[in-house]
C-alpha cells in the first residue's frame, strides 16, 4: 500500500478518466475538482500508509517480543485485526478527502 501511495503522490493522473485515479462523483466533476482531489487523496493516503506501517511494526515487535500473540487468542486473530487496520486504512483517506473537497467546493464543482 505505501508503495502505491508512493506512485500516486508523484504520478497523480492529468485528466478526468475512469480507470486512474481518485474517482467520486464530486472529484469528477470538472478538471479543478479533478486536480485538487487527486491532490489530497495522495497526500492523505501516503500519510495514513506511513502510520500504518509504524503502527503495524510497533504491533509486531511489542506481541512478538512479549509473547502477546496468547492475548489475541491465536496468531489468526492477530491477523484479523491487521487485516481491519488495513480496511481501515483504506476508508480514511476517502472520508478525509471528500470532507476536504466539500469544505472547497460547491455540489456542482464551484470553489466556495
Amino acid at each position: 500500500m505505501l508503495l502505491m501511495a508512493i506512485l500516486f503522490q508523484y504520478k497523480q493522473p492529468k485528466q478526468i478518466n475512469h480507470f486512474y485515479g481518485y474517482r467520486t462523483g464530486l472529484s469528477m466533476k470538472n478538471q479543478d475538482t479533478w486536480v485538487v482531489a487527486n491532490r489530497l487523496a495522495s497526500e492523505c493516503f501516503l500519510y495514513s500508509s506511513i502510520g500504518f506501517l509504524i503502527i503495524l511494526i510497533l504491533l509486531l515487535l511489542i506481541v512478538g517480543r512479549a509473547g502477546l500473540v496468547g492475548w489475541f487468542g491465536s496468531s489468526r486473530t492477530l491477523f484479523l485485526v491487521i487485516v481491519i487496520l488495513s480496511s481501515g486504512l483504506v476508508l480514511l483517506p476517502i472520508i478525509v478527502t471528500e470532507y476536504k473537497l466539500r469544505q472547497i467546493f460547491t455540489s456542482e464543482g464551484i470553489r466556495k
